[in-house]
Protein backbone atom coordinates (compact mmCIF):
# COMPACT_ATOMS: atom_id res chain seq x y z
CA UNK A 1 0.00 0.00 0.00
CA UNK A 2 2.78 2.39 0.93
CA UNK A 3 3.96 2.54 -3.07
CA UNK A 4 0.69 3.08 -4.62
CA UNK A 5 -0.70 5.56 -2.18
CA UNK A 6 2.62 7.45 -2.91
CA UNK A 7 2.33 7.05 -6.08
CA UNK A 8 -1.52 8.77 -6.24
CA UNK A 9 -0.76 11.13 -3.86
CA UNK A 10 2.25 12.16 -6.00
CA UNK A 11 0.83 12.04 -9.13
CA UNK A 12 -2.18 14.25 -8.16
CA UNK A 13 -0.78 17.96 -8.06
CA UNK A 14 0.72 17.15 -11.72
CA UNK A 15 -2.99 18.00 -12.88
CA UNK A 16 -2.00 21.65 -11.96
CA UNK A 17 1.20 20.97 -14.46
CA UNK A 18 3.81 20.50 -11.34
CA UNK A 19 5.67 17.64 -9.47
CA UNK A 20 5.54 18.39 -5.85
CA UNK A 21 9.54 18.39 -5.31
CA UNK A 22 9.53 18.29 -0.86
CA UNK A 23 6.71 15.13 -0.78
CA UNK A 24 9.78 13.83 -3.16
CA UNK A 25 12.43 14.91 -1.30
CA UNK A 26 11.29 12.91 1.86
CA UNK A 27 10.42 9.95 -0.49
CA UNK A 28 13.63 9.77 -1.39
CA UNK A 29 14.95 9.55 2.04
CA UNK A 30 12.54 6.89 3.29
CA UNK A 31 13.87 3.90 4.34
CA UNK A 32 11.24 2.01 2.64
CA UNK A 33 12.23 0.70 -0.77
CA UNK A 34 8.84 0.64 -2.01
CA UNK A 35 8.33 4.21 -1.10
CA UNK A 36 11.86 5.18 -3.11
CA UNK A 37 10.52 3.14 -6.38
CA UNK A 38 7.38 5.13 -5.91
CA UNK A 39 9.08 8.59 -6.04
CA UNK A 40 11.08 7.53 -9.17
CA UNK A 41 7.65 6.63 -10.95
CA UNK A 42 5.74 9.72 -10.30
CA UNK A 43 9.36 11.97 -11.47
CA UNK A 44 8.95 10.38 -14.34
CA UNK A 45 5.45 10.63 -15.22
CA UNK A 46 4.03 13.06 -17.49
CA UNK A 47 1.44 15.51 -16.39
CA UNK A 48 -1.70 14.19 -17.56
CA UNK A 49 -3.12 15.51 -20.63
CA UNK A 50 0.16 16.62 -21.71
CA UNK A 51 0.35 15.70 -25.69
CA UNK A 52 3.71 15.77 -25.50
CA UNK A 53 5.78 13.15 -24.41
CA UNK A 54 8.09 15.21 -21.92
CA UNK A 55 6.99 18.06 -19.98
CA UNK A 56 8.75 21.28 -20.00
CA UNK A 57 12.79 21.63 -20.27
CA UNK A 58 12.84 23.39 -16.48
CA UNK A 59 10.62 20.48 -15.02
CA UNK A 60 12.92 18.02 -16.63
CA UNK A 61 16.00 19.56 -15.29
CA UNK A 62 14.42 19.48 -11.99
CA UNK A 63 13.88 15.94 -11.70
CA UNK A 64 17.45 14.82 -12.56
CA UNK A 65 19.38 14.94 -9.78
CA UNK A 66 16.66 13.36 -7.99
CA UNK A 67 16.44 10.24 -9.89
CA UNK A 68 20.33 10.40 -10.99
CA UNK A 69 20.48 9.52 -6.93
CA UNK A 70 18.05 6.43 -7.36
CA UNK A 71 20.21 5.14 -10.05
CA UNK A 72 23.03 4.00 -7.18
CA UNK A 73 20.34 2.63 -4.75
CA UNK A 74 20.60 0.00 -3.24
CA UNK A 75 17.41 -2.11 -3.79
CA UNK A 76 17.10 -3.00 -7.71
CA UNK A 77 13.30 -2.36 -8.24
CA UNK A 78 14.37 1.50 -7.64
CA UNK A 79 17.43 1.58 -9.78
CA UNK A 80 15.14 0.06 -12.47
CA UNK A 81 12.40 2.49 -11.82
CA UNK A 82 14.85 5.36 -11.87
CA UNK A 83 16.03 3.88 -15.28
CA UNK A 84 12.72 3.78 -16.92
CA UNK A 85 11.58 7.25 -15.06
CA UNK A 86 14.67 8.83 -17.24
CA UNK A 87 14.06 7.07 -20.10
CA UNK A 88 10.79 9.17 -20.37
CA UNK A 89 11.56 12.73 -19.79
CA UNK A 90 13.92 12.49 -22.89
CA UNK A 91 16.94 15.01 -23.85
CA UNK A 92 17.63 16.75 -20.68
CA UNK A 93 18.26 14.11 -18.62
CA UNK A 94 20.76 12.45 -21.22
CA UNK A 95 23.25 13.80 -18.71
CA UNK A 96 22.96 10.76 -16.53
CA UNK A 97 23.43 8.52 -19.28
CA UNK A 98 26.96 7.55 -18.57
CA UNK A 99 25.66 6.46 -15.04
CA UNK A 100 22.87 4.50 -16.78
CA UNK A 101 24.98 2.63 -19.16
CA UNK A 102 26.84 1.48 -16.36
CA UNK A 103 23.65 -0.43 -15.14
CA UNK A 104 24.01 -2.58 -17.98
CA UNK A 105 26.32 -4.64 -15.82
CA UNK A 106 24.05 -4.44 -13.02
CA UNK A 107 23.31 -8.03 -11.00
CA UNK A 108 19.44 -7.93 -11.88
CA UNK A 109 18.06 -8.28 -15.24
CA UNK A 110 16.04 -5.95 -14.55
CA UNK A 111 18.22 -2.96 -13.97
CA UNK A 112 20.25 -4.26 -17.31
CA UNK A 113 16.54 -4.33 -18.93
CA UNK A 114 15.31 -0.97 -18.43
CA UNK A 115 18.87 0.83 -18.67
CA UNK A 116 18.64 -0.19 -22.22
CA UNK A 117 15.62 1.12 -22.77
CA UNK A 118 17.02 4.33 -21.34
CA UNK A 119 19.83 4.26 -23.23
CA UNK A 120 17.91 3.89 -26.65
CA UNK A 121 15.34 6.82 -25.69
CA UNK A 122 18.35 9.31 -24.97
CA UNK A 123 19.60 8.61 -28.92
CA UNK A 124 15.90 9.08 -29.87
CA UNK A 125 15.42 12.25 -27.83
CA UNK A 126 18.59 13.81 -29.95
CA UNK A 127 17.33 12.85 -33.40
CA UNK A 128 19.90 9.69 -33.25
CA UNK A 129 23.05 11.81 -32.65
CA UNK A 130 23.49 11.15 -28.87
CA UNK A 131 26.66 9.57 -27.47
CA UNK A 132 24.53 6.39 -26.32
CA UNK A 133 24.26 5.06 -29.99
CA UNK A 134 27.37 4.86 -31.19
CA UNK A 135 29.48 4.08 -27.65
CA UNK A 136 29.76 2.88 -24.70
CA UNK A 137 26.44 0.94 -25.09
CA UNK A 138 27.74 -2.66 -25.37
CA UNK A 139 26.84 -5.21 -27.40
CA UNK A 140 23.60 -6.91 -26.91
CA UNK A 141 24.75 -10.66 -27.82
CA UNK A 142 27.17 -9.84 -24.51
CA UNK A 143 24.26 -9.21 -21.75
CA UNK A 144 23.77 -12.67 -19.96
CA UNK A 145 20.05 -12.48 -19.81
CA UNK A 146 17.61 -13.01 -23.05
CA UNK A 147 15.12 -10.00 -21.50
CA UNK A 148 18.37 -7.10 -21.38
CA UNK A 149 19.77 -8.75 -24.97
CA UNK A 150 16.02 -8.37 -26.10
CA UNK A 151 15.84 -4.42 -24.69
CA UNK A 152 19.49 -3.55 -25.51
CA UNK A 153 18.64 -5.07 -29.34
CA UNK A 154 15.34 -2.85 -29.82
CA UNK A 155 16.97 0.25 -28.04
CA UNK A 156 19.87 0.36 -31.07
CA UNK A 157 16.90 0.93 -33.34
CA UNK A 158 15.62 3.98 -31.73
CA UNK A 159 19.05 5.43 -31.76
CA UNK A 160 18.73 6.20 -35.47
CA UNK A 161 22.02 7.38 -37.50
CA UNK A 162 24.22 7.01 -34.45
CA UNK A 163 23.93 3.08 -34.44
CA UNK A 164 24.01 2.38 -38.05
CA UNK A 165 27.54 1.49 -37.67
CA UNK A 166 26.49 -1.49 -35.33
CA UNK A 167 23.86 -3.35 -37.71
CA UNK A 168 26.47 -6.18 -37.74
CA UNK A 169 25.78 -6.63 -33.56
CA UNK A 170 21.93 -6.98 -34.59
CA UNK A 171 22.72 -9.85 -37.18
CA UNK A 172 24.00 -10.98 -34.79
CA UNK A 173 21.39 -11.07 -32.73
CA UNK A 174 18.99 -13.27 -35.04
CA UNK A 175 20.80 -16.11 -34.35
CA UNK A 176 20.41 -15.59 -30.45
CA UNK A 177 18.67 -18.92 -28.77
CA UNK A 178 15.77 -16.97 -27.64
CA UNK A 179 12.65 -15.79 -30.18
CA UNK A 180 11.97 -11.93 -28.32
CA UNK A 181 15.78 -11.34 -29.35
CA UNK A 182 15.38 -11.96 -32.33
CA UNK A 183 12.30 -10.52 -32.97
CA UNK A 184 13.74 -7.03 -31.52
CA UNK A 185 16.79 -7.29 -33.63
CA UNK A 186 14.73 -7.82 -36.94
CA UNK A 187 12.64 -4.58 -35.88
CA UNK A 188 15.80 -2.67 -34.97
CA UNK A 189 17.70 -3.52 -38.73
CA UNK A 190 13.71 -2.65 -40.42
CA UNK A 191 13.95 1.07 -38.58
CA UNK A 192 17.74 1.82 -39.46
CA UNK A 193 16.32 2.75 -43.33
CA UNK A 194 18.42 2.27 -46.48
CA UNK A 195 22.12 2.50 -45.02
CA UNK A 196 21.22 -0.53 -42.21
CA UNK A 197 18.66 -3.25 -42.96
CA UNK A 198 20.45 -6.40 -43.93
CA UNK A 199 17.98 -7.90 -46.27
CA UNK A 200 19.23 -10.98 -47.24
CA UNK A 201 19.71 -12.08 -43.18
CA UNK A 202 16.39 -10.70 -42.41
CA UNK A 203 15.41 -12.65 -45.41
CA UNK A 204 16.59 -16.26 -43.90
CA UNK A 205 14.57 -15.50 -40.40
CA UNK A 206 11.52 -16.28 -42.36
CA UNK A 207 12.19 -19.63 -42.34
CA UNK A 208 12.77 -19.30 -38.53
CA UNK A 209 11.31 -22.53 -36.32
CA UNK A 210 9.20 -19.88 -33.74
CA UNK A 211 6.27 -18.23 -35.44
CA UNK A 212 6.45 -15.00 -34.06
CA UNK A 213 10.34 -14.45 -35.56
CA UNK A 214 9.19 -15.52 -39.24
CA UNK A 215 6.30 -13.45 -39.10
CA UNK A 216 8.37 -10.27 -37.64
CA UNK A 217 10.86 -10.96 -40.60
CA UNK A 218 8.24 -11.27 -43.45
CA UNK A 219 6.82 -7.66 -42.48
CA UNK A 220 10.24 -6.13 -42.06
CA UNK A 221 10.45 -7.31 -45.18
CA UNK A 222 7.40 -5.77 -46.42
CA UNK A 223 8.38 -2.24 -44.97
CA UNK A 224 11.06 -2.23 -47.00
CA UNK A 225 9.70 -0.81 -49.99
CA UNK A 226 11.52 -2.41 -53.47
CA UNK A 227 14.69 -3.73 -51.53
CA UNK A 228 12.42 -6.02 -49.60
CA UNK A 229 10.54 -6.61 -52.64
CA UNK A 230 13.20 -8.66 -53.84
CA UNK A 231 12.62 -11.04 -52.22
CA UNK A 232 8.71 -11.66 -53.35
CA UNK A 233 9.96 -15.06 -54.36
CA UNK A 234 11.10 -15.99 -51.00
CA UNK A 235 7.78 -14.35 -49.25
CA UNK A 236 5.73 -16.32 -51.71
CA UNK A 237 7.31 -19.85 -50.86
CA UNK A 238 5.78 -18.53 -47.04
CA UNK A 239 2.28 -18.85 -48.50
CA UNK A 240 3.44 -22.84 -47.96
CA UNK A 241 4.08 -22.54 -44.73
CA UNK A 242 1.96 -24.89 -42.37
CA UNK A 243 1.25 -21.75 -39.56
CA UNK A 244 -1.12 -19.63 -40.39
CA UNK A 245 -0.04 -16.35 -38.95
CA UNK A 246 2.66 -16.75 -41.62
CA UNK A 247 1.29 -17.60 -44.20
CA UNK A 248 -1.41 -14.34 -43.68
CA UNK A 249 1.60 -12.18 -43.13
CA UNK A 250 3.28 -13.18 -46.52
CA UNK A 251 0.08 -12.70 -47.88
CA UNK A 252 -0.07 -9.11 -46.65
CA UNK A 253 3.54 -8.78 -47.99
CA UNK A 254 2.96 -9.54 -51.14
CA UNK A 255 0.39 -7.31 -51.58
CA UNK A 256 2.42 -4.45 -50.88
CA UNK A 257 5.20 -5.10 -53.14
CA UNK A 258 2.02 -5.63 -55.54
CA UNK A 259 3.24 -9.01 -56.44
CA UNK A 260 1.24 -10.28 -59.56
CA UNK A 261 0.37 -13.56 -57.63
CA UNK A 262 -0.38 -12.41 -54.80
CA UNK A 263 -3.56 -14.13 -52.60
CA UNK A 264 -5.61 -10.65 -52.58
CA UNK A 265 -4.43 -9.41 -56.14
CA UNK A 266 -5.97 -12.69 -57.41
CA UNK A 267 -9.14 -12.69 -55.62
CA UNK A 268 -9.56 -8.84 -57.09
CA UNK A 269 -9.28 -10.28 -60.72
CA UNK A 270 -12.31 -12.42 -60.18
Amino acid sequence: MVRSEAVEALRAPTRAGCVPLQPLAELLACADGRARCAAAVALGAPAPGRSARWGPAERRLSRRPKLGALLDDESAEVRRAAAEALSRLGPQTAALEERVLRLLADADVRVRAAAARAAGSFGEARGGSGVGGGRGGGSPAALPHPCARAAAAAALGRMGAAAHDRSGELVGCLGDRCAKVRVAAIGSLARFGPRGQMYADIARSMQDEDCGTAVAAIEALAGMGQRGAAFADEVADALEDPRDPVRSAAAAALEAFGWEGAPGAAAEGQ
